[in-house]
């Protein structure tokens, strides 16, 4: 996909300079993501990240992290230390952690997680200041193991109940996702429910990607619809926050807690950037396949500063940044379900 897509740029007629570039164009991203290892437990059924456990061949070098953090920190807002796989098996996550507090990092500090290790690595999560985002697809223990295969449920439910009173002075700090899709359509209100009874103060609602298109959205965008008007007057009742995206397929949705998605426009390519564990730069945490290039090589050390700006402002990037709010954005973007906060 990302080749057939940089042969557009013969294509594509040269636009101007754009408003959304003119308006938002910065030197550095203010969302980071870290992605320490593409590695993961579980074999999830909307997922293909399937290794059977940790690799540490599939594994950020610690140095690298380090280096990244040093130099992209400080102008980043917020940091995430997780990408295509599960940060919290990694052996010496201890080690990576301790490089934020080395170089000082103040700004907000984020993980997705499926939940699977030991208690004791979400704590010092926790006491280290991360908002913790936990995988959740389903409140029926049955389901949620077969969508999630490797997930014990009563394990991870006890989990993250004691995590929930850990976080009982900050809510805001413990989340729910929700990966939605037709097979687990009917859980999106249980685990509504279930998330305020744990504690969690926030619940995102993120719509399957998947190869069709998902056909199945528009068949059945009504009973869809209906599904997160219910599971919205639970969570205002419940005092829970909850993030439902503003379009299911090609139908609008608003309710009172749709959050504005990229579908329409979107800023990620100015504000974010994705560094994948081998040191590859990518567009965003929407796991988009399209490269900015390598901003390390094992065969040929550079300073990373200079080769991170060649990158941020070269062609790939400009490129992306040109059509990705007209008629003509990267395939992969088309019904994004970002949500903005």
């Amino acid at each position: 996909m990302t080749d057939a897509y940089l042969s557009l740029r013969s294509s594509l007629p040269v636009l101007p300079v754009s408003r959304a570039d003119s308006q938002l164009r910065s030197d550095y991203p203010e969302s980071l993501i870290l992605e320490i290892t593409r590695s993961c437990n579980f074999a999830c059924s909307m997922c293909s990240s399937r290794t059977g456990g940790f690799r540490a061949d599939r594994t950020m070098p610690l140095p690298l992290f380090g280096d990244l953090v040093r130099v992209l920190g400080p102008h980043a807002r917020s940091l995430r230390i997780n990408g295509y796989g599960e940060t919290s098996i990694v052996p010496q996550l201890g080690a990576y952690l301790d490089c934020l507090d080395e170089f000082a990092f103040g700004g907000l500090r984020e993980i997705i997680t499926n939940l699977s290790a030991d208690s004791s690595v979400y704590e010092d999560l926790y006491a280290r200041g991360f908002v913790i985002l936990v995988s959740w697809d389903a409140a029926s223990p049955a389901l949620f193991e077969r969508i999630r295969a490797g997930a014990r449920f009563d394990e991870m439910l006890d989990r993250l109940r004691h995590l929930g009173n850990t976080a009982k002075v900050q809510p805001e700090r413990l989340g729910l996702l929700m990966t939605v899709q037709e097979a687990n359509l009917s859980e999106v209100v249980p685990v509504t429910k279930l998330a305020a009874e744990v504690g969690a103060g926030l619940l995102i609602f993120n719509m399957v990607k998947e190869a069709d298109g998902s056909p199945w959205m528009d068949r059945r965008f009504t009973e869809i619809a209906a599904t997160f008007q219910e599971a919205d007057a639970s969570a205002a009742a419940n005092g829970l926050t909850v993030r439902i995206p503003d379009h299911v397929g090609s139908h609008r949705l608003a309710l009172n807690q749709s959050h504005r998605s990229s579908a329409k426009f979107c800023d990620r390519p100015w504000r974010e950037l994705l560094v994948r564990w081998d040191g590859e730069a990518t567009v965003c945490n929407m796991f988009n396949p399209f490269s900015y290039g390598q901003l390390v090589t094992p065969a040929r050390p550079q300073d990373l500063t200079a080769r991170f700006s060649r990158l941020w402002s070269g062609p790939n990037a400009r490129l992306f940044r040109q059509v990705i709010n007209t008629a003509h954005p990267h395939p992969y973007c088309e019904n994004c379900y970002f949500l903005y906060a």
